[in-house]
């Protein structure tokens, strides 16, 4: 039985484990492993890319206006205030990762850095 002392820590395990088990399996698969160190990063500015995405929702929530229309206004919500600025960000990052490696050499690196940035920014809504 957990006590409740460790119940939050549990509960964040629980939150960025199944994160990391894609992403080893993610790096296992791939034939020519990339730097330990780089995937990390990745996943490290992937969580972070999360906090900026936040960020940039609700700033952008006060200057885009919304139709009057319930079910329209759920559609623009979902793509002006989440998807656009989440992936926007997230591929700037693998992006930014691609221009700065020489490692960065076969498309299996884009997956990896793709899935660790991913992965890293779901781990921390996950956390939230």
């Amino acid at each position: 039985m957990i006590t409740p002392d460790l119940v939050p820590a549990a509960m964040v395990a629980a939150a960025i484990a199944p994160a990391l088990l894609l992403l080893w399996l993610m790096v296992a698969d791939d034939s020519r492993p990339e730097p330990p160190r780089v995937v990390l990063t990745a996943l490290a500015l992937g969580a972070a890319s999360a906090i900026v995405a936040a960020a940039v929702e609700l700033i952008s929530q006060r200057y885009v206006p919304l139709s009057r229309n319930p079910w329209l206004a759920a559609d623009e919500n979902a793509l002006f205030f989440a998807a656009i600025p989440e992936e926007v960000i997230k591929i700037s990052i693998i992006a930014l990762i691609a221009r700065r490696r020489r490692d960065f050499d076969e498309p299996m690196d884009g997956v990896v850095y793709g899935t660790a940035v991913g992965l890293g920014f779901a781990a921390l809504e996950n956390i939230l």
